[in-house]
């Protein structure tokens, strides 16, 4: 029985379970192919949620208390649990039930499991995980930037575009459009020609011409270059340890040829 246990959750086993799943959550949501199939893609979505619990319970009898010192097994508990409600959604009345269709969103994290079969997976994870930490500094700054263009944005533009400007919120979201320079141009332009006054125009155009290069075209090259560098500090490391080896190597390599030499004029 440990063997059939064992076999049952092995990695390629889960990978493949994990695929057909994502497979089948995908082609269901297609009305045309979910009329055509008749329920398979729900009968086989089923059988993969109760593989996969079958999968944690045997992990659990096989691995005790070490299950959960596996991060990869936490997040698979996880998904699978907040998924279980969903399994009742078959058997319940839309309109009595209608919160049931919320918890098959959960099912779509089962498509984050796929995470963990990425070759090198745990060097890149940690190259992210570095990464946002050193992007935390620069990341606040521009939010502090946003939030001061989007104040400033509601008190000067608010009345004439309370679509874009209308609240903190609404200008918050339209100063986030300018960050990431994303049609900035459709927003300046229509309340730059609301006015006759040529100063007034060109004021408007230089606030949000500001707004992008600062947050824009500054802010995010900084944020993308330390992003960069901190993915690849590892390899710098690297290649660091191996030329200062190489400079003892060569030091070494002088002081015995030294050492030779003055133990030849020695003799002579």
């Amino acid at each position: 029985m440990r063997r059939i246990a064992e076999y049952l959750t092995q990695e390629r086993f889960v990978a493949l379970a994990i695929g057909l799943n994502s497979l089948v959550l995908f082609l269901d949501s297609f009305p045309a192919f979910n009329e055509l199939s008749r329920g398979l893609c729900w009968r086989i979505d089923y059988a993969c949620m109760m593989y996969f619990l079958l999968e944690i319970v045997i992990k659990l009898s096989l691995e005790g208390k070490k299950y959960w010192q596996n991060g990869w097994n936490r997040f698979d508990f996880s998904v699978v649990f907040l998924s279980l409600p969903s399994l009742a959604a078959p058997w319940t009345e839309s309109r009595v039930f209608a919160a049931f269709l919320l918890l098959r969103i959960p099912r779509l994290l089962r498509f984050l499991r796929l995470f963990r079969f990425v070759p090198h997976g745990p060097k890149y994870w940690a190259g992210v995980k570095r990464s946002l930490r050193a992007c935390a500094g620069i990341f606040t700054v521009l939010i502090v930037l946003q939030l001061v263009f989007a104040l400033g944005g509601t008190m000067l533009f608010g009345a004439h575009d309370p679509q874009n400007f209308g609240d903190p919120g609404k200008s918050f979201y339209t100063m986030f459009k300018f960050f990431t320079v994303d049609g900035w141009a459709d927003i300046t332009d229509p309340l730059s020609a609301r006015t006759d006054l040529p100063l007034i125009g060109f004021l408007v155009k230089a606030y949000f011409i500001a707004a992008v290069f600062i947050g824009g075209i500054l802010g995010l090259s900084i944020a993308n270059a330390i992003f960069v560098d901190a993915m690849t500090a590892d390899n710098t490391a690297k290649v660091e340890k191996m030329v200062a080896s190489l400079h003892d190597e060569v030091r070494q390599l002088k002081e015995e040829i030294r050492n030779i030499g003055t133990a030849t004029n020695s003799e002579g």
